[in-house]
């Protein structure tokens, strides 16, 4: 295959660049919030190297259920072969264990290894196990932003851990935290939705391939309802009113694209708009 501008564009595709970029802001503002005591630099190029090794099996075992679901899109596999997709995903998990270890924690090396075999077993079994590899996906995700906070308090008694949760600073990194989880998830949902032609004809066991596609229109609907029910409590709760009116002018669109159809193309953009519902989570480390 002719390595052309567009090949490379959508190779690059497959580390999800965006959601890595996104992922290590995150982690790069808590650590704002709870300093590192190593080098948070080494952390953070951990986080990357698993998410875009994560990335790149993902893509590596739904090959099949691309060519259908988009097809004409290169991927590594497709470009470089099978041998060579495996070689550049295990490099990609050395390398960001190695920066765990460099970063000089037990605590890190745990997190680091942890994410990375959750990955393998999600790209491995995710899409076979209904609902639970969603939640897999969104406890990741999660994990992603909540890990400054382990590592800041790794040499903590248990009482002082749990202290530091209700410190007026922690606030940004809980909302964070949840916001990945909850977010990751309604995306997941709606991601598997898309995708529900190439994942049935792969014999595969989504979440909502086993709701059907109407009752899982209708679940991410309901969802999507509760969490605006939710930023609307936190728009009330809160003294600082920018970070949570944000979030709901954001995710207002997502509810009306979900409500106002039910095609492959609303799911596309509900998906893209939470990208941007997710982007938008740093704000709250600036103005909480």
């Amino acid at each position: 295959m002719a390595i052309t501008y567009e090949n490379r564009k959508n190779v690059l595709s497959s580390f999800r660049i965006l959601n890595v970029l996104t992922a290590c802001l995150y982690v790069y503002l808590s650590f704002r919030i709870f300093p590192a005591p190593g080098e948070g630099f080494y952390f953070i190029l951990a986080v990357a190297c698993t998410l875009m090794a994560g990335n790149v099996l993902n893509d590596y075992f739904d090959t099949e259920t691309d060519r259908i679901n988009k097809p004409g899109r290169s991927t590594l596999i497709s470009l470089l072969g099978p041998k060579e997709t495996r070689r550049i995903y295990y490099g990609l998990c050395i390398v960001a264990l190695i920066n765990a270890i460099f970063y000089g924690s037990l605590y890190s090396f745990f997190i680091v290894l942890i994410a990375n075999l959750l990955l393998a077993l999600y790209a491995w079994l995710g899409k076979k196990a209904g609902i639970a590899g969603n939640i897999l996906v969104a406890f990741l995700s999660a994990l992603s932003v909540f890990s400054p906070y382990l590592l800041y308090t790794e040499y903590f008694a248990w009482d002082d851990k749990w202290y530091f949760l209700y410190d007026d600073r922690s606030l940004p990194l809980l909302l964070c935290t949840l916001l990945a989880f909850f977010f990751s998830l309604l995306r997941e949902w709606i991601k598997d939705m898309e995708d529900i032609e190439g994942d049935r004809a792969a014999g595969l066991r989504t979440g909502v391939i086993q709701a059907g596609l109407p009752a899982a229109v209708w679940i991410a609907r309901v969802w999507s309802l509760l969490y605006m029910a939710a930023l609307c409590i936190l728009l009330l709760k809160l003294e600082e009113k920018a970070v949570p009116l944000t979030w709901l002018c954001l995710f207002a669109p997502v509810c009306i694209v979900l409500w106002g159809g039910k095609e492959k193309l609303h799911f596309k953009i509900a998906s893209a708009l939470l990208k941007v519902v997710f982007l938008s989570g740093i704000l709250a480390y600036f103005f909480l």
